[in-house]
């Protein structure tokens, strides 16, 4: 008899794309290379990132001490995390400051 599980995933709530500095562009590939960065292009409105202090426009440089360098490292990242473990990630803001900014995910199924 199988049984019924879901599986909870780690909520953030923020959208984010590839961002390829050099040339300006977003990538919608998935692939990830050594030019290619983590760009917040949206936050909703009181999810964890939006409390944590994360922006639109903010590009993720690591997450746990990890350098991140698209989509594909995210979703690494988040699948070997619990959805209630809290992530430690550093951002360049649009105005060139790098800040830390921990952040605790919620749980969507």
């Amino acid at each position: 008899m199988m049984r019924k599980e879901s599986v909870v995933r780690p909520y953030l709530g923020m959208k984010v794309v590839n961002f390829i500095p050099d040339k300006g562009s977003i990538s919608r590939s998935l692939s990830n290379d050594k030019s290619t960065q983590l760009l917040i292009v949206d936050v909703d409105d009181h999810s964890p990132a939006s409390n944590a202090g994360l922006q639109k426009g903010d590009l993720i440089k690591s997450i746990n001490g990890k350098n991140v360098r698209g989509v594909r490292d995210l979703f690494d990242i988040l699948g070997y995390n619990s959805a209630d473990q809290r992530l430690h990630l550093v951002v360049q803001r649009q105005n060139g400051d790098v800040v830390e900014i921990d952040v605790v995910p919620g749980k969507k199924k």
